[in-house]
């Protein structure tokens, strides 16, 4: 699973900036969290196509289940959250079911 992420040309990332990602599989209703470090991104050095590339591999994202078929598990619902170097939150997004829970619907 792969997400795209555009940043606005106005936005310099500072270094340390992270993006966190949420999320949850069909097979648990528990929280899983992956951070993702940011390197510094000066708008200087950017073109206006620029874009953050994030992806689950591996044991987050299984494509064979432990007897070699193909694997069952899929995300149900996310969210990610870009913070700069201090914190502050620099943009948000989800999926339609992670607002569902936001509201406290089962």
């Amino acid at each position: 699973m792969y997400f795209h992420i555009g940043v606005p040309l106005m936005v310099d990332i500072s270094a340390h900036s992270h993006v966190i990602l949420e999320y949850i599989h069909n097979d648990s209703p528990e929280v899983s969290t992956r951070i993702f470090e940011m390197p510094e991104m000066k708008k200087t050095q950017r073109n206006p196509f620029m874009e953050i590339r994030l992806g689950l591999t591996g044991k987050d994202w299984p494509s064979v289940d432990g007897k070699g078929k193909t694997s069952k598990r899929r995300l149900v619902a996310w969210r990610l959250t870009f913070r700069d170097n201090t914190g502050l939150i620099l943009g948000r997004t989800h999926s339609f079911l992670w607002s569902l829970s936001e509201k406290g619907m089962p």
